[in-house]
């Protein structure tokens, strides 16, 4: 009889380092199955607009390339999650899915997976990866989550310390399973072809959220108080590598510690 396998279900987190689900598969020591699910069908799901679907594209290739270096390879299915994803269990044997937890309405989603997994007896373990601090670890003194920044930035500022960034598994036993062409999805614009604007600007995956966040400790951190003058490049530019979680909260906070000059030192709370 095959050994069973994990499942790691990638979603917003299309990355190999910081990856708590990823991590936690890999020390399990099953084969594993890398797993993005392009869901367009679950209820409560928005769909991606035509510049999300162009990074999406560029981004899965680049976890791709990523997974491979390390052993595995990326498996593409298109479906409903509480359709596609149970499939998947039963056709790769798995006993085990891991993934990093989603706070929007996808949450109802990933719940209602997790209670039907384990009635079928698979283990499902879901992680803290996308955000500093967990919706439900900050709140008021009623015990509601924040509605304005500035309270909530002080209880941050007086609660522990977030985590600090776990690495990349050094290697991953890859599960061969039958994967969907990235083609086929056609997430590319063809006619007309808008995207060279996108080209030259962005470089969408691990590395390229890396190399933007270097930039921007060696060369923007400095003037971020002053990021409200739109003359002045003090932006970091992460915004889309966050939201397709090619680089984690956790990092980014990490590195900028390290970059903060004594003289911002001073001024923290406006770098973090």
């Amino acid at each position: 009889m095959s050994q069973p396998s994990s499942i790691v279900w990638l979603r917003d987190d299309l990355r190999v380092a910081d990856n708590p689900a990823l991590l936690a598969a890999a020390e399990r020591g099953a084969p594993v199955v890398v797993l993005y699910l392009l869901d367009e069908a679950s209820p409560g799901l928005r769909p991606l607009g035509a510049a999300s679907r162009w990074w999406l594209h560029h981004s899965l290739i680049a976890l791709d390339a990523s997974l491979a270096e390390l052993g595995a390879s990326l498996t593409l299915r298109r479906g409903a999650a509480s359709e596609v994803l149970p499939a998947l269990v039963r056709e790769v044997g798995a006993d085990a899915v891991f993934w990093n937890r989603r706070y929007s309405a996808a949450r109802d989603v990933d719940a209602e997976l997790k209670v039907s997994l384990r009635e079928e007896g698979v283990a499902v373990c879901s992680f803290a990866a996308s955000v500093l601090y967990e919706p439900w670890t900050l709140t008021t003194g009623a015990g509601d989550p924040y509605k304005v920044f500035t309270p909530f930035w002080k209880a941050a500022l007086a609660s522990e310390e977030p985590r600090a960034p776990v690495a990349a598994p050094h290697a991953l036993e890859g599960h061969a399973a039958e994967s969907e062409l990235l083609e086929d999805w056609e997430l590319l614009p063809t006619r007309p072809d808008w995207a060279e604007g996108l080209r030259a600007t962005w470089t969408p995956g691990e590395q390229g959220a890396h190399e933007r966040l270097e930039h921007f400790v060696e060369d923007g951190l400095a003037l971020y108080h002053r990021r409200d003058e739109p003359g002045i490049e003090a932006t970091s530019r992460l915004s889309p590598h966050l939201r397709f979680g090619e680089i984690s909260p956790h990092q980014i906070r990490d590195r900028v510690q390290e970059g903060i000059s004594p003289e911002a030192a001073r001024n923290r709370a406006k770098f973090l």
